[in-house]
């Protein structure tokens, strides 16, 4: 069985080449993806065919299931928790460069929904449409093109069909929530710690990007997430530190302080030991004996 490193060399070369990654009809979950925690860094697709998986989104339970497409945005944070026997399951991810340049070929511009509803059941008909479209990608990454650029351009106009398809389902199934203002507020959380983690871990940095009192921003995160904005901050950057160790085990704690922000690697090494208990060494060698 492929090895979680290998998995994601694999996943970012053709991310990096691409923009798009896709694997189609996948049979079951490997046994080292059960409690596996990671922040959405790219917009990730998966529709399941088969079975069902569960999941925790944003720290709340959450299922995807058979004919349901789960459309996951950047800023997220999302763990694993076990699938069924006969789970088969589709996966796109676009790339973070692909997504900001799509948003000039599609109309629908309205993400905010994917943010708190991620999960939208489709009927058959429709999972015909979105696989068919899943062939498409596979066939053009496949072609051998000598013009990349244009490979991308092709890829990006089926994304944008796949797209509006997907929110044209998704209209009559969208339930209107309470606390909306404070959705909003979160779902902004994630997307500035998503781009500012690397500058701040402080509520008030937070706070003041919205024009919030530190004491009100906390209050309302606290009651949309469950932790307070520094204790989601730390989540995030803990998941961020572990990607990077899982995809390149010898990553030295030099590097990995310089990519998530810290002006000196003893900073990264306390802060990692005091949120997991382990030392960045310890963690690499968990992933190794597992």
């Amino acid at each position: 069985m492929i090895s979680l490193q290998s998995f994601y060399v694999s996943l970012f070369q053709e991310l990096d080449r691409y923009g798009v990654w896709i694997n189609r009809n996948i049979q079951g979950l490997p046994l080292y993806l059960y409690g596996l925690e990671f922040s959405i860094s790219q917009v990730l697709v998966v529709l399941v065919s088969k079975g069902v998986v569960n999941i925790r989104y944003d720290m709340k339970d959450m299922s995807i299931r058979k004919n349901e497409v789960a459309f996951l945005i950047p800023g997220h944070i999302v763990q694993i928790v076990n699938a069924s026997d006969d789970l088969v399951y589709s996966c796109l991810m676009i790339s973070r460069q692909m997504s900001e340049d799509m948003k000039f070929q599609v109309f629908s511009h309205d993400s905010q929904t994917y943010h708190y509803q991620p999960v939208c059941p489709l009927n058959d008909e429709q999972i015909v449409r979105l696989k068919a479209l899943g062939t498409v990608f596979h066939a053009i990454i496949s072609h051998d093109v000598p013009d990349l650029s244009l490979q991308r351009k092709m890829l990006m106009a089926q994304l944008a069909v796949a797209y509006e398809f997907l929110n044209y389902y998704r209209r009559k199934h969208d339930q209107p929530q309470k606390g909306n203002n404070r959705i909003a507020v979160f779902n902004q959380f994630c997307e500035h710690v998503q781009a500012h983690y690397k500058t701040s871990r402080e509520t008030k940095y937070y706070a003041n990007l919205q024009g919030l009192t530190p004491k009100h921003f906390a209050l309302v995160i606290r009651e949309v997430s469950g932790m307070n904005p520094s204790e989601w901050i730390e989540r995030y950057i803990i998941t961020q530190a572990r990607q990077l160790i899982e995809s390149d085990p010898k990553i030295t704690v030099d590097r990995l302080s310089a990519e998530l922000g810290f002006c000196e690697p003893s900073a990264f090494h306390h802060f990692f030991k005091r949120v997991t208990g382990q030392t960045p060494r310890q963690y690499k060698e968990t992933l190794s004996n597992s």
